[in-house]
C-alpha cells in the first residue's frame, strides 16, 4: 500500500509552526545574508564593507523580506529600505557606472588587432 505525504497547511505562503515547511532561524539568516551579499555586490561584496556598512546591508535585506499588511506598510518598508541603502551609498560614494557597450567593444577590437 502506498503512503501519502502529509499535506502542509499554509497561510500567506508560510507553513504553520511545527510543520516541516517552515524555515528555521538558520535558513532565514542564510537567506538574509544572501540578499545582503547581492545588494553589496556593486560595492565589492559584504567582505569589502566596514562593519557599520555590513550591518546596514543586512538591515536592508531583512526589510526586503517583510510582508506588508497593507499599502501603507508597503510604502514604509520601501522607504526605509531606500534610506538604509542611501546611507551606504553616501558612506561609500556612488559605485562607478559601467562602461558603455560601444566603448567596451571598441577596446576589445583594439586588443584583438
Amino acid at each position: 500500500m502506498l503512503e501519502r505525504a502529509p499535506q502542509l497547511t499554509t497561510y500567506r505562503g508560510c507553513a504553520f509552526p511545527g510543520n516541516p515547511g517552515r524555515p528555521t532561524a538558520a535558513q532565514r539568516r542564510a537567506r538574509i545574508e544572501g540578499i545582503a551579499d547581492k545588494l553589496a555586490a556593486e560595492y565589492g561584496g559584504l567582505c569589502a564593507l566596514t562593519a557599520v556598512e555590513r550591518l546596514l546591508m543586512l538591515q536592508a535585506a531583512e526589510l526586503s523580506l517583510r510582508r506588508p499588511l497593507n499599502c501603507e506598510d508597503a510604502v514604509r518598508i520601501a522607504n526605509a529600505t531606500q534610506r538604509v541603502l542611501a546611507k551606504v551609498a553616501n558612506r561609500r560614494g556612488k559605485p562607478a557606472p559601467p562602461r558603455p557597450l560601444h566603448d567596451y567593444l571598441a577596446s576589445k577590437r583594439e586588443a584583438a588587432e
